[in-house]
This record gives C-alpha cells, structure tokens and sequence, in this order.
C-alpha cells in the first residue's frame, strides 16, 4: 500500500476487488483520515469499501463520516447490514443516525440489532436534542465501593475494550447511585489492597441528563475534565460526556450563534450540501426585514428633505453616522450575547452592564468625534473650495457631525447592551435576531439624531444659506 493513499488508490483498489489493501488501510490509517479520503465516493463505493474492512474499523470510519452522509447509507442499504455496521458505532453516534431516519426504517433497523445495542438506542432516544443526554456515551465503567484496588483493576482489564474511556471510574451503589469517582491514575499508584471507598471523591462534578448540552460542555472546560458523568433525577448514573463530545456539541453551539448573529436560520447540514432554495429560505426573512427598515431610512431622509438641499453637505456623511451607530451596536450585542451564553452575566448584572457600555461608549464618541470633526472639515473645504462663504461654514458642519456621532454611539451601546437582556427575559436566544435588530434601529434612529442635532445646530446657517441654494 502507498505510504498516502489516494482516492485513485481507493478506486482502484475497489474496481480490482483487492480487498487485502484495504483492510491494510483500515489497520493503518486514522478513521477521520479514511472518511475525509472517501468523501467524494459515491454511495456505492462508500457501502462496498465499509463492507471490505473489519467490522470494528468499518463503524469507526463510518462514525467519521457526515451524519448526513451516515444516513445516506443507512437509508439506501440493506436494514440487517447497516444494523451489524450501527453495532460497532459508539451508542450516541448511533442514536444520532437512526434519529436521522424516518419512523418505519427506524422499527426495522432496531429490530434487526442485538438487544443492548437496541436498548441503548431506546433509553438515548428518550433525551431531548441538545441536552446532555442526547450526546453522552452508556459506555461507561461503574465499580462498587467495597472493591479493592487490585479487584477494580482486574474489573478494568476485562471492560476496558468495551467502555469509552477508563481515564474515571464511577463508585455507585446497589442502586446504581453515582456516590463517588476514582481515578484511573489514583488506582495505579495506590496499594493493592486500598479500598475504593478509602480512595474516591465523594462529591464528583455531575450534570443532569436533562441539563442543556452547552452546560456539559461548560463544566468540562470550567473543571478540566476528560469527562463528565451524567445521572438521571435519582443521582443514578446513566452515562457520561467525554471531551470529543464537547467539542463537537461547542462547534455546533458556535456555528449556530454567528449564524443568529448574522440573521440567517441555523443551517442543518453542511453549506456545500444544502440546496440553493433552503439556503434562501433561511436568509430571506432576516432580509426582508432590513429591507423594511430601508425603506423606513428613506422616510427618515425625506422627513429633512428641506435641510439637505439647503446644505448638501450633510448628506455626504449620512453612510458614516449609519455606519458608525450599526457598528457600535453590533460590537455592543456581540460582547454582550457571547457573555450571556458564557454565563458571565446574567439579569441581575443588567444595571452595572448598562452602566459601563454607557460610559464606554461614550469614550468611543468621543475618540470617533474627534476624528469625525476632521474629516468632516477637511471634506467640506474640499467641497467647497470655491465658495468663499460656505467654506467658512464647513467647520460648523464638522461639530454637527461630531456630535452625531456621540449620539449614535451611545444609542448603539445602548440598543446593543439592552437586546440580548430583553430576549433573555421574553424566553429567547439572545443571539436570536440580536444584529438584525441593532442594524434596523440603529439606521433609522442614527438618522433621526444627525439630521435632529444638524437641524438645531446649524438653525442660523440654514436661514442665512437659503437664498444662495435658490430656495
């Protein structure tokens, strides 16, 4: 076999029947590495190449795969084959993909698998999507406190093979209580005889099987833990979530918040295979939405119809106060959305959150104000380089501008800071629509402040500039 097989390898060796290179290749490469080689197979040669390896290398390859393509196949092939392939899956990726199916493939797949392997699926099947439950492993080791040391390692040699991760060992009752953990590492350096009871945390970090995914993958991180055991509403052990699993549950967590952020409906399944007319389905509300309050921007700009065509001025800067507000707010609902998921505030912390996103963003004005001011001016001169008595004027423009951008950002961190609070109480996802929002408020109420401060701030110019605009 080539020291880096090819997808032309694969075909080859799947054209020719030489099944020996490709149990080779089983036995030699990483699983992630076989499916992203055969990614671009079709359905076909994906089944025949599975069918070829050795049962256990097979579900690892195919648990490496897109659950999409994973129910591809189980939808195409033979319900006994894809039972005996499921049964070397680890039990929640094999509850992912039979969720994936439809009701009557569901019955024949599960009645074509052993017992326990369809049990598993039955008890993982009960959890909710997104909870804890529906993304940790049964695999998991549980030894009773009166073992010895030596008794829990000789257990281990003779589970090891079956069970996820043997790094923790659970301590339950006869009950099957969670009432403490032990290390594997505690058991290796402790003496022979040692008790477990001797030796275990009686108070181990847990999570309910009903709790949300994210929580599982908060106190991972939080804790520093290889894995978390789960328990059920009687403290029974039920499962646990292992750090592989966290990282897949906050890629799925971070790309649906930038897609909320950003307006677009959560996609299911990857960009390259979702379909053009979804891909506008879930864009287009978001969009419609802002093309509303485009449409509300252009009243905005109509209703100061008078002061534009006296100073044509003020109009070259309406993208920058648009902008300028859009920007703070979405800075302002972004910081504030990621610490609300974090949990590094909450409702109670609203006050001291308003306070300092004010303060802040009137910092922000300020700094932006300076710049605004001269730019402002320098356009202005620009402008009207050949009129003596507007170019005098231009100045007077640039502080109109400048506090218009104060105002702006200000109400930006405002309306940025308040949202996510405001979705979090009304039973929402902060992260749901939060940029949508900010961006149709912003622009409207952006150009409502600029042309309102310009108007009262340039009141004497815009009398005295009349009868030079021909008005």
């Amino acid at each position: 076999m080539p020291d880096s097989p090819t997808l032309e390898n694969v075909r080859a060796w799947l054209e020719q029947g030489d099944e020996a290179a490709i149990r080779q290749l089983a036995e030699e490469a990483h699983p992630h590495t076989i499916a992203e080689l055969v990614a671009d197979l079709e359905d076909e040669q994906v089944w025949s190449l599975l069918q070829k390896m050795p049962p256990t290398e097979a579900g690892q390859v195919y648990s490496h795969l897109d659950l999409e393509r994973q129910a591809s196949l189980a939808e195409q092939f033979d319900d006994r084959e894809v039972a005996t392939l499921l049964e070397q899956v680890a039990p929640d990726d094999r509850t992912d993909v039979i969720q994936e199916l439809d009701p009557a493939q569901q019955e024949s797949i599960l009645a074509e698998m052993a017992g326990p392997e369809r049990e598993e699926i039955e008890r993982l099947d009960q959890y909710a999507e997104h909870t804890a439950g529906s993304v940790m492993s049964t695999d998991v080791v549980s030894l009773k406190a009166d073992l010895t040391v030596q008794g829990a390692l000789e257990q281990l040699r003779r589970q090891a093979g079956e069970k996820e991760t043997i790094f923790y060992n659970y301590i339950v009752d006869d009950a099957h209580r969670l009432v403490g953990i032990v290390s594997l590492k505690d058991l290796v350096i402790s003496p022979p005889e040692a008790k477990l009871i001797d030796l275990m945390d009686t108070s181990p970090i847990t999570i309910s099987a009903e709790d949300d995914q994210a929580d599982a993958a908060r106190l991972i991180q939080q804790y520093d833990l290889l894995a978390l055991p789960v328990v059920d509403r009687d403290n029974r052990l039920v499962g646990i979530v292992t750090v592989d699993d966290v990282l897949d549950v906050q890629q799925e967590e971070a790309t649906e918040d930038f897609h909320k952020l950003g307006g677009v409906v959560s996609l299911t399944q990857p960009y390259l295979s979702t379909t053009i007319p979804t891909l506008v389905s879930k864009r287009v509300g978001w969009l419609a939405i802002l093309f509303g309050a485009g449409l509300l921007t252009v009243g905005a700009m109509g209703a100061f119809e008078e002061q534009i065509e006296q100073l044509p001025l003020l109009a070259v800067f309406v993208p920058l106060i648009i902008a300028t507000g859009g920007n703070s707010g979405f800075q302002a609902a972004t910081i504030m959305t990621r610490a609300i998921a974090l949990q590094e505030v909450e409702p109670r912390h609203f006050g001291r959150v308003f306070g300092r996103e004010m303060f802040g963003g009137l910092l922000l004005g300020l700094i932006l104000a300076v710049i605004a001011f001269i730019m402002a001016t320098i356009v202005g001169m620009w402008i009207y380089s050949g009129d003596v008595q507007l170019l005098s004027r231009s100045a007077n423009v640039g502080v109109a501008v400048s506090m218009s951008v104060i105002a702006v950002v200000l109400f930006g961190n405002m309306v940025g800071s308040v949202l996510p609070f405001l979705l979090l109480k009304l039973g929402l996802d902060p992260a749901t629509g939060s940029t949508p929002f900010v961006a149709t408020v912003v622009d409207v109420a952006g150009l409502l402040l600029y042309f309102t401060i310009a108007t009262w701030w340039l009141s004497d110019q815009f009398r005295e500039t009349a009868a030079s605009v021909g008005l």
